[in-house]
Order: structure tokens, then C-alpha cells, then sequence
């Protein structure tokens, strides 16, 4: 099983690179966005960031707060994404989460509250010179999701690509089909990106039903 899975993989990763690069090198003559759904540790912003390819519109990850709160972290962190970036602007209503964002003492404090669910809070956590803003939501309220991400220079103007790889899949049916929607209402110029398990009878999609029942489930 596991040569298939890195085939898998491999095909996945490729697929939503070539995409995402064919949008970003795209001559529309305006300024385009990238909203990416569920980004997790995702890093092809600093793929796009090395060969001169960010969005002129910017480059949105979406997650819930923690995770965006322990990413913004691992890349303050890190001198080669840092040098991708410009200037830094960091922001969270915890001031030990914005410590630990920062890289600064608090950092062990910030690291439970990050990691341990402290209150969610919906809306920019960093932004970057570059391009990159990462931002606090919840797919599973899309109510207050185009306020947070408007707050974070968003435009519903602009060509955007969405992309969701392997998101849809860890919410409810109806929320699921909820964020197709709201997206295609939401912006004036759109296109979705989607990488997301199907009905199958191969191996992958074993091992995918496997780690769903290992994690906790999303409650709406």
C-alpha cells in the first residue's frame, strides 16, 4: 500500500502546484488573490515567494486559530521563510499567543495556549510585506468568515483562485456544500481549486477512512 500512497501524493502535490503556478503567471493586466482553505502547514506561498510568483493581490491561508497561531510561530522561526517575507506584522488579542508568534520569551506560555485551545478568535494573526496574511476562521460559520477575511484586505473584486485540498472532506455534508456556495457568491471573478476524496474502492481511500476515525471530528 504504501508505494501507491506516495504516487498518490506525488500526483496530488503536483496537480495543485502546476494549478496554482498557471493562476499566479496568468496575464489578467488587474491584481489576483490566492484563498487558500484549510492551509494547515501548507508551504507554497514560499514556493511562489522564491520564484517570484505571489499573487500582486496577495495570498490568504485560512485555518482555525491555533493552527494559524503555531504556523505564523514555526515561521518566525525560520530564517529562510523569514527572508521571504519582508516586513512582518503580527497581531492576536492573547498577548502570550502574539509572544510566541513573534518568537519573543513568552514563547512557552504562547505554545499551551496555541496548542491547547485557548479561545478561538476569528481574524489576522500575520501579515507580510511579501504577500502572505494568515488568517483565523472557521469554515463551518461562513457568516463571519467574509467580514474576517475582509478585515484582512480581501477583495471580492479581484480574480481569485480558492483552493481547498483535502478540506471539504473533515466537514459536515451540508457545510461542505455550504463553502462551494458562498464562494461562488462571494466573488465577482472565481475559480475553485479542489482536491478532495472521492468514492473509491482503492487503497488510498482505506487509509483515508482509517486516519478519519484515528482524529477527533469537526463539530459544526
Amino acid at each position: 500500500m504504501g508505494y501507491v500512497l506516495i504516487r498518490g501524493y506525488y500526483a496530488r502535490v503536483q496537480c495543485i502546484e502546476r494549478a496554482v503556478r498557471n493562476f499566479a503567471a496568468l496575464p489578467l493586466g488587474q491584481p489576483r488573490q490566492i484563498l487558500c482553505l484549510g492551509a494547515g502547514f501548507d508551504t507554497m506561498f514560499f514556493a511562489l515567494a522564491e520564484d517570484g510568483l505571489v499573487p500582486d493581490g496577495g495570498y490568504f491561508e485560512l485555518d482555525y486559530h491555533p493552527v494559524i497561531i503555531q504556523k505564523a510561530a514555526v515561521i518566525q522561526k525560520d530564517a529562510d521563510m523569514r527572508s521571504l517575507l519582508g516586513e512582518v506584522k503580527v497581531f492576536s488579542p492573547n498577548p502570550d499567543e502574539e509572544s510566541l508568534v513573534a518568537g519573543g520569551a513568552g514563547a512557552g506560555a504562547g505554545a499551551g495556549a496555541g496548542a491547547g485551545g485557548s479561545v478561538a478568535a476569528d481574524g489576522m494573526v500575520l501579515s507580510a510585506s511579501a504577500g502572505l496574511r494568515l488568517v483565523a476562521g472557521d469554515l463551518n460559520h461562513l457568516n463571519r468568515l467574509k467580514d474576517t477575511l475582509s478585515a484582512a484586505g480581501c477583495r471580492w473584486d479581484r480574480p481569485t483562485l480558492v483552493v481547498s485540498e483535502c478540506v471539504l472532506a473533515y466537514l459536515p455534508v451540508a457545510n461542505a456544500d455550504a463553502v462551494i456556495s458562498w464562494t461562488a457568491s462571494a466573488f465577482d471573478n472565481a475559480g475553485f481549486l479542489m482536491y478532495e476524496p472521492i468514492v473509491s474502492n482503492t487503497a488510498t481511500k482505506h487509509c483515508n477512512q482509517t486516519h478519519k476515525k484515528k482524529i477527533q471530528p469537526v463539530n459544526s
